[in-house]
């Protein structure tokens, strides 16, 4: 960050955690914009399906002296997901 004191060196660990949160209230809280009105078009039908779902992604790094070390264990390829939910026993409703 420009014109601060903090600086990725050695030892620096931090988080990334990109997320999906899916509620029609929150459509409804958008501005009302052209760009809004055809996202909210194109969605407003499946949002029901999917109503109070949150996907979260959190990967952990840490800067060391021979670059950047990813140092989360969470699957994130598609195989490595599928393999994952296989092991899990199914929960039926």
């Amino acid at each position: 960050m420009e014109g601060s004191d903090w600086a990725l060196e050695p030892g620096t660990t931090f988080s990334i955690e990109p997320g999906i949160y899916i509620s029609s209230r929150m459509l409804d809280a958008l501005p009302d914009t052209p760009r809004n009105r055809a996202f909210i078009a194109k969605v407003k039908s499946i949002v029901p399906k999917y109503e109070n779902t949150g996907v979260r992604i959190e990967d952990d790094y840490v800067i060391t002296e021979t670059g950047l070390d990813r140092i989360s264990n969470a699957p994130r390829e598609i195989a490595e997901i599928e393999a994952l939910m296989k092991k899990r026993p199914r929960v039926t409703p």
